[in-house]
């Protein structure tokens, strides 16, 4: 009888090849440098970006038949898919994030015996549902972090909101600080600076040089508080504040949004870029940067802003509050104040003392433990250890 072939490298497995795309670039590459990692191989759903993700960071790419919605025929054909892909490729290490990746991978590399199995805790889509739903995504958090080796959490309160929710933690980490992809903060300090990039930006959204322009960058949807974040602009603009407002992200559920709402977005005064490949500049335009998002697991647009330079207003959400501190590194509301929104917002863009005083206190604790290199270099770090430690296990006589 052949030897079986010994297991070899990582596999990377996210639900869309946007993810992989967004949250790991530059990423994949640094850990196919590593030698007890290599080779790296990825696998998602192919919406047009795989075999180029693939190309720049040096890695192999396999699609998987995935979706994000329920379905149960096309879950079985994914798992299918996904249990033919470890048999394959027979990784050492398996990593998996976001909801329905982590289901179907974790319990495929459990039924093929894949050693080292880890969830990354991206964030807690169950905390905006209710009834059904939300018992459902609960029993399913519950059965993923059960049958991985560990799960990482990518926030100090994404540990602790799972924990409340009946979610195991006794072999959920977070790394450091926390965050699951770093900040070039060199970068966005040097567009933060740039008056050319900002002039460019406004010119081509088509936003006075001098206007005052709260931004939010990421995906266009209620979880991430549009409804509350466009009301509260509109307030400002009634006190008599020509302030304007980008939203820089996918549309991903708009047309669910109030028809106040969408009114709303149809004025002149909001300005919508779409999804961009780089939303870097973008930050640099704006004098404000808000995320009223009712759930997050970190924020990661909030350290990028606080690196460029940008005042940040934000709801105490998960995640949001372990980098957001009231009157020290931002300003904070509840979830769904509206009110309260446009008075820090307000604050953020008038106070100048207060602007300064934020910026400097926030860009300073991104330099210190949210840099690109310092996330990479913690993540490296553990999955090598974790390897290990798990082989010594297996072979302890």
């Amino acid at each position: 009888m052949l030897l079986r072939r010994p297991r070899r490298g990582t596999l990377i497995v996210t639900t869309s090849d946007i993810s992989l795309d967004i949250l790991m670039n530059g990423a994949l590459q640094d850990l196919a440098t590593v030698p007890e990692l290599a080779p790296v191989t990825i696998a998602s759903a192919d919406t047009g970006r795989l075999e180029r993700v693939a190309r720049r960071e040096g890695v192999h790419a396999h699609a998987l038949p995935v979706v994000r919605d329920p379905s149960i025929l096309q879950d079985l054909h994914a798992l299918v898919a996904t249990l033919r892909l470890l048999i394959r490729v027979r990784p050492s290490l398996v990593i998996y994030g976001t909801p329905k990746a982590a289901l179907l991978t974790a319990l495929a590399a459990t039924l093929t015996m894949t050693p080292v199995r880890v969830q990354i805790l991206h964030g807690l889509r169950l905390e905006t549902t209710r009834g059904l739903a939300r018992r459902t995504l609960v029993l399913l958090e519950r059965l993923v972090a059960r049958i991985s080796t560990v799960t990482i959490a990518v926030s100090p309160s994404l540990r602790a909101r799972s924990r409340e929710l009946g979610i195991p933690v006794r072999r959920m980490r977070v790394l450091g600080p926390g965050a699951f992809v770093g900040v070039d903060h060199q970068r966005h300090a040097r567009l933060g600076a740039d008056k050319i990039v900002r002039a460019r930006r406004r010119i081509e959204l088509n936003v006075d040089q001098s206007a005052p322009l709260i931004g939010f960058v990421g995906r266009l949807n209620a979880d991430k508080g549009i409804v509350e974040l466009v009301d509260a602009v509109a307030r400002l603009r009634r006190r008599g504040a020509n302030t304007e407002l980008v939203l820089v992200g996918p549309d991903e559920g708009l047309r669910a949004l109030p028809e106040r709402t969408r009114a709303l977005l149809a004025m002149r005064w909001v300005h919508r870029t779409g999804a961009v490949p780089d939303p870097a500049e973008y930050l640099a335009s704006i004098d404000v940067l808000c995320l009223p998002s009712h759930r997050e697991g970190l924020g990661t647009v909030l350290l990028e802003a606080m690196a460029t330079g940008i005042p940040v207003v934000a709801t105490r959400a998960t995640g949001i509050v372990d980098v957001v501190t009231q009157e020290r590194t931002g300003l904070l509301v509840e979830i769904g104040d509206v009110a309260g929104l446009a008075s820090q917002l307000e604050r953020a863009l008038t106070d100048e003392p207060l602007r300064s005083a934020l910026a400097a206190e926030a860009s300073a604790m991104v330099a210190r433990g949210f840099t690109q290199e310092a996330v990479r270099r913690r993540y490296r770090h553990f999955y090598v250890a974790l390897q290990r430690a798990v082989r010594t296990r297996i072979t302890r006589p």
